[in-house]
């Protein structure tokens, strides 16, 4: 559990890094750090791993800080440069996949052909968690833009833990469930109880991102 928590605080910490970086250079910083880890979420979620007694994918860890990532540009640099990043991801994925189809396809050496076996296994098979992990990606990272914007837009620019946790946490719900039932129907048992576990672990980590939020926007004002 020590494991988790270590991992979760260093992609906050990469999240804060690469924001207060954007916030001196430009957006572009936030916005390819934000492609790595969607890329990275999907290929990590090929693997299920264990928090305490619940089973959840690798990538759940690196994927809630893509979360806080959108809404800190969403909050400094607004909604068009929030979406720019959401599209930014998806695109990184379908090169990801293609590079990844090409790398399998590709004869392999022949002394590493045991080798080539073992990657064709692993990111080979992965194809249904990737083409979930999309589709989940796209609609739950649109409506966490939307909803985040309705609320500061409601509050008049006040509370920022109610918008950064009001608008993702729906958002994950649906995209969890979304991610879930595509990729993992009919191979994970009780695939609604894996469902809840997933939501409710993800809402967790993003209840915990919220003071890393306040820092960061309040460390960004002051960077020119």
């Amino acid at each position: 559990m020590e494991l988790v928590f270590v991992w979760l605080l260093i992609t906050f910490a990469v999240a804060t890094f690469s924001v207060l970086i954007g916030k001196k250079y430009g957006v572009i910083y936030p916005t390819t750090i934000f492609a790595t880890l969607v890329v990275l979420a999907n290929i990590l979620a090929v693997k299920l791993v264990v928090i305490g007694d619940y089973v959840v994918p690798a990538g759940t860890l690196v994927f809630i800080t893509t979360y806080l990532i959108t809404d800190l540009v969403s909050e400094i640099w607004g909604k068009k440069e929030a979406r720019n990043a959401v599209w930014a991801g998806f695109y990184a994925n379908i090169i990801a996949v293609i590079a990844i189809l090409i790398a399998i396809a590709w004869p392999p050496a022949p002394f590493a052909v045991e080798l080539s076996d073992m990657f064709s296994q692993v990111l080979g098979s992965a194809w249904r968690i990737v083409v979930a992990s999309m589709i989940a990606y796209l609609i739950s990272m649109h409506l966490d833009v939307t909803f985040f914007h309705w609320i500061k837009d409601w509050t008049e620019g006040r509370h920022l833990w109610l918008r950064n946790n009001l608008a993702t946490i729906p958002a994950n719900f649906l995209g969890a469930a979304v991610f879930a039932f595509i990729a993992f129907w009919g191979v994970v048992p009780n695939i609604w109880t894996f469902i809840l576990t997933l939501a409710i672990i993800q809402s967790v980590m993003v209840l915990i991102d919220t003071p890393f939020a306040y820092v960061i926007r309040s460390l960004s004002k002051k960077i020119k």
